[in-house]
């Protein structure tokens, strides 16, 4: 699987969390990831620079995870930033999947979350995914729908680094038992709570696996609550699948 996008996806790397999670349930698909990531980028960045394409062209993938920025691309109005208008981004989308699709992958959306002072972009996220999800037969994993869902059963856990915007480890758990169910169609309850990987190193713009550390370490309660918060929203959600589900390929 290739990741495509920026911090949201590199901060306690998205990739691994997918990987351990899939490792650490029966019967599930093996899981290999790779990040094609830059700080900061919108998804109409990747399509001009960066490794993205490159890796895209380089090897066979199975499937494509695209995240777009959390303010899809955003603009900068008086010296705040603002949610930009959706059609930034379903251009880019429209695209990045075309030529996911010439390399015979199949793509799936990363809906974002709302910052945390910015709860009220939760709906133009949410609509803007589903949107063009629905536009071109593709798969949404509806992440940010899930941050909504945790808050509101009272999930003990802050889904928040301490900017407000990025993923805790927590946060990025939730992400990752979304996207896994997303792409599988299985349930990710009895994933490990505790999750190992490398980390993403932004000195050298990449993953350093040299190094292996823990990438998340919860409660089992807590890690429970969040793998039951994702497959409910994952099996109400709207997004329609594209394809079948990634099958099992004789991990464990």
């Amino acid at each position: 699987m290739l990741f495509i996008g920026n911090s949201y996806t590199f901060y306690n790397n998205l990739g691994d969390l997918v990987a351990g999670i899939a490792a650490g349930l029966r019967g599930g698909p093996a899981i290999v990831p790779a990040l094609a990531v830059r700080g900061g980028m919108p998804l109409g960045w990747h399509l001009a620079n960066g490794p993205a394409m490159s890796m895209l062209a380089e090897r066979q993938w199975d499937y494509v995870v695209v995240q777009d920025h959390s303010l899809l691309g955003g603009l900068v109005i008086d010296g705040e930033p603002r949610m930009a208008p959706p059609r930034l981004f379903h251009e880019s989308a429209r695209v990045m999947v075309r030529r996911v699709r010439e390399r015979m992958a199949t793509p799936l959306f990363f809906m974002t979350w709302a910052r945390r002072d910015r709860r009220d972009e939760e709906a133009v996220l949410t609509k803007a995914y589903l949107d063009i999800g629905r536009e071109l037969g593709v798969r949404v994993a509806p992440v940010g729908t899930a941050w909504s869902a945790a808050g509101k059963a009272n999930v003990q856990a802050d889904l928040y680094a301490q900017d407000g915007a990025h993923p805790s480890p927590a946060g990025s758990y939730l992400a990752a038992c979304v996207i896994y169910a997303s792409l599988t169609g299985r349930n990710p309850t009895g994933a490990p709570a505790i999750i190992e990987g490398s980390p993403y190193s932004r000195v050298e713009g990449a993953v350093d696996r040299r190094q292996r550390v823990r990438l998340v370490d919860l409660t089992s309660e807590v890690a429970a609550r969040l793998q039951e918060t994702a497959w409910r929203t994952v099996s109400a959600s709207s997004g329609r699948p594209e394809g079948r589900p990634l099958q099992s390929q004789g991990g464990s």
